[in-house]
């Protein structure tokens, strides 16, 4: 197969040859990833990523062909168009797993390899958006959900209890298992990001939601925790819901309940803050959020300037 140049319009000297070859190092790389949301954000990144270079889809483009200078043109161009350091130096990552993979398949150079490898993630941080409910609101939601005394109703409140009881993610409540409940304590053993498991403590108004909706759901059908419900009512239980349908339930859940626009990973925020609010410490909140670094954790902090003025005041002594 012939090797073609394609240029691409945006960098103007930053190419990529489209030579083929068998073994695709990227498809290898997300293998390597763990099922759900962190394999498809890095898949997303890599389709992104070859589109950028000319190609239509990652599984088009010839990884083994990239240099760092492809890398480098890339990083600039992306500082360029204002994406946050968080979200260039995920795409650094996902270009570095498939070349680390390219060179374990011996498709690149040990020098190349080491190079790419070198290059520096960009520095600096940005304030992520978003906000942690308030009481008020939260009890709005879980009394519309529970209000409709139906099948759906109980289902979603037990889904919120998830998200602001356990502080759980997405694709986290999505995948839960009926088998990894633990009625004596009141606790269920979730499978996080990297492919993790760690076991979650319900409090004590959220172990009730999730309890009567598992007397609502029953055994019957699969493992997961949570399944569709048709218009009829009916539970559909060959199958577990996805994280997509998890976003469109609460979604429409804030709608129905007139609040302030908010989006699922704010219920995790108010977790992660109603903890931090009542004094539990930074690294106890780390582990009940699954973080892999305390860093992560921080940003979660919502208590906001004036309580940390409070705190600063009553606690520092010189």
């Amino acid at each position: 197969m012939s090797t073609t140049e394609l240029t691409n319009k945006t960098t103007g000297d930053v190419t990529i040859s489209s030579q083929r070859r068998q073994t695709n190092p990227a498809a290898l790389y997300l293998l390597t990833l763990s099922e759900g949301s962190s394999r498809d954000g890095m898949e997303q990144i890599l389709k992104r990523t070859a589109r950028f270079f000319g190609f239509a889809d990652w599984t088009d483009c010839p990884w083994q062909t990239i240099t760092a200078a492809h890398v480098i043109g890339y990083r600039a161009i992306l500082q360029k168009q204002g994406k946050s350091p968080a979200t260039i130096n995920l795409v650094l990552a996902a270009i570095k797993g498939v070349v680390r993979c390219a060179w374990q398949e011996n498709l690149i150079s040990d020098h190349e390899r080491m190079v790419i490898d070198s290059i520096k993630s960009v520095k600096g941080s940005r304030v992520r958006s978003g906000r942690a409910l308030t009481y008020e609101e939260t009890a709005t939601l879980f009394t519309d959900c529970l209000s409709e005394n139906t099948a759906a109703g109980f289902r979603d409140a037990a889904i919120l209890a998830c998200s602001v009881g356990l502080g759980l993610r997405r694709a986290e409540i999505a995948g839960a298992r009926l088998s990894k409940v633990d009625k004596t304590n009141c606790s269920l053993k979730i499978i996080g990001k990297g492919n993790k498991e760690r076991e979650v403590f319900f409090p004590e108004q959220a172990w009730l939601l999730f309890e009567k909706w598992l007397q609502v759901r029953g055994t019957g059908g699969s493992d997961f925790v949570f399944c569709p419900i048709d218009r009829r009512g009916e539970m559909l239980y060959h199958s577990g819901l996805q994280p997509s349908a998890i976003l469109q339930i609460l979604q429409k859940r804030g709608i129905k309940s007139d609040l302030e626009k908010f989006s699922p990973h704010d219920l995790r925020r108010t977790f992660a803050s109603r903890l931090l609010e009542n004094g539990v410490d930074l690294s106890m909140v780390r582990d009940a959020l699954g973080h892999s670094s305390i860093g992560t954790t921080v940003i979660y902090d919502h208590r906001g300037k004036e309580k940390l003025k409070q705190c600063l005041r009553n606690k520092v002594r010189l």
